[in-house]
């Protein structure tokens, strides 16, 4: 790429060249004049030159020689010569026709004339032409060895007593059918036991054996049922709740669970107890007062606003008076996380200092961008205005600190 260059056209009627020798501008105007040139000129020219040369493409702009021994059409460009380069080492290093002539004295290594001759050596050396006897036949039976292999394998269907039961023991073939039987029941176990799942009345009976279970469960479970394993009586739990009261209202038979036992308590593997469409239902700005989630369930929950009392908060009350606001009442228990200010045109602004989850209500006719009634994480340096009025109205703004 082509760098930029300051051009006449870019001096044109800027600087003190040209001009009156008495000006007659004021000095504002004349300090203006003066700095024309290097700010509105250099600098911006200076600052693209920068941004060029920082640029991963800057290389195919900039200048080089390029050195002998690379192709006579290589561009003369910094990037060109890297390119170049690269090349010619990459081919290099893919030659396999020894390009440096480099001989086997040199790096000293037989010839293959030498190495065949050695190999040669070798064999006759330790009589690999002629097996000895004492290799082939150690007890000198001198027999043929191929026809005393056909006749062991022919005696092979014949196993000695002495072998296989030695001593009136297992011997050697029932402990390899043992093990073998061991080793496939351990891989056909993945460490979870299948358990039978039936109720009777309000007991849930859960029968198998195992750290480790799941099973089908045939009934639902309701707000109150108990549970045993195998007969006895074992607490329960999905997550951290009590089982029955966290599993209550959902469709459960037919499904599968996987629990751990401990000898005493049954633990679900569970979340919370409760279901997507449950969870939405308390999602907090579903939540409003008065409003009762899960009706007649044991999720019962009814939804409520933090009080005042409740919370540590802050609150201001302004009053019209005088053609300004003016903060008669300023109530702030976390100022670390909130300050305010008034500015010259009446209006009031509330700046975040640090960041906390809290809820913001605007009551009244204030004007304000701060959302009205909504739980949400205020970030800090975050800004609100509350704008003045006209005529004589009051209003308060308070925001709860939630965490």
């Amino acid at each position: 790429m082509a760098f930029e260059r300051i051009t006449d056209g870019d001096l044109l009627g800027k600087g003190n060249l040209g001009r009156p020798d008495t000006p007659g501008v004021d000095t504002a105007e004349m300090q203006r004049i003066l700095d024309e040139l290097p700010r509105d000129v250099i600098v911006p020219a200076f600052n693209r030159l920068s941004e060029q040369l920082e640029a991963q493409s800057a290389a195919a702009g900039l200048g080089a020689a390029v050195p002998a021994g690379l192709p006579e059409d290589t561009p003369a460009t910094v990037q060109g010569t890297l390119e170049a380069a690269l090349n010619k080492s990459g081919a290099h290093a893919a030659r396999i026709d020894n390009p440096h002539a480099v001989t086997a004295a040199q790096a000293g290594a037989y010839t293959k004339e030498e190495t065949d001759a050695a190999i040669a050596q070798r064999v006759v050396e330790i009589g690999a032409g002629d097996m000895a006897q004492a290799v082939y036949d150690p007890t000198g039976q001198k027999k043929d060895v191929f026809a005393a292999i056909g006749q062991a394998v022919a005696g092979a269907g014949h196993m000695e007593k002495s072998v296989y039961a030695a001593k009136g023991e297992a011997g050697a073939v029932d402990r390899a059918l043992t093990a073998d039987a061991a080793l496939t029941a351990a891989a056909a176990d993945d460490g979870v036991k299948v358990y039978t799942h039936s109720k009777s009345g309000a007991v849930h009976e859960f029968t198998g054996k195992g750290a480790n279970g799941r099973a089908l469960l045939t009934a639902d479970v309701e707000a109150g049922d108990t549970f045993t394993v195998n007969g006895e009586p074992a607490e329960a739990y999905l997550g951290t709740e009590e089982a029955a009261r966290a599993m209550a209202g959902s469709p459960w038979n037919g499904r599968w669970v996987s629990f751990v036992f401990d000898g005493e308590t049954l633990n679900f593997k569970g979340g919370d107890g409760l279901t997507a469409a449950d969870k939405a239902k308390l999602i907090p700005e579903n939540i409003r007062a008065g409003v009762t989630l899960f009706d007649g369930t044991a999720k019962e929950v009814t939804g409520q606003l933090h009080s005042i009392e409740q919370e540590p908060q802050f609150a201001i009350t302004m009053y019209y008076a005088s053609q300004c606001w003016t903060p008669s009442q300023y109530k702030n228990t976390i100022t670390e996380y909130v300050t305010y200010s008034v500015a010259a045109d009446n209006n009031i602004t509330i700046r975040i200092v640090k960041a906390f989850k809290g809820m913001a209500v605007v009551f009244n006719n204030v004007s304000t961008n701060i959302p009205a009634n909504q739980i949400r994480t205020f970030e800090a340096g975050e800004s609100y205005v509350m704008s003045q009025y006209t005529s004589q109205r009051g209003g308060t703004l308070a925001i709860w600190k939630l965490d």
